[in-house]
């Protein structure tokens, strides 16, 4: 699967991503896929909270049901999954960028 934004009627994820991990500790292990999803929230100066804060129970249920639609699609029900969050604040320097990952727990069907 090659990264790319994804959509699955109405649900909506910023980016869906598969990724290798390590299995194990130790060099030589094989390695397993992992799907990650990615929710982007971005604030300009002055916004309050954090962006983050914007991923209430309604967009968590729309991640899950993107995902689960993913996972319909491609076929392969025991594929890991991950739902992270990068939250990007935008202010008159650099914006400030944060990785937060398994930030969500994936608690759909497999």
């Amino acid at each position: 699967m090659r990264p790319g934004i994804c959509a699955a009627r109405a649900s909506r994820c910023s980016i869906a991503i598969s990724v290798p991990r390590m299995v194990g500790d130790r060099p030589g292990l094989p390695e397993k896929k992992t799907l990650v999803f990615v929710e982007v929230k971005t604030r300009g100066p002055g916004n309050l909270g954090r962006p983050a804060d914007a991923v209430d129970s309604g967009k968590e249920e729309a991640l899950m049901r993107g995902a689960q639609a993913w996972l319909r699609m491609l076929g392969e029900p025991g594929v890991p999954v991950r739902i992270d969050i990068v939250e990007v604040i935008v202010g008159e320097r650099r914006p400030e960028i944060t990785l937060t990952r398994d930030a969500l727990a994936f608690t759909g069907e497999r």
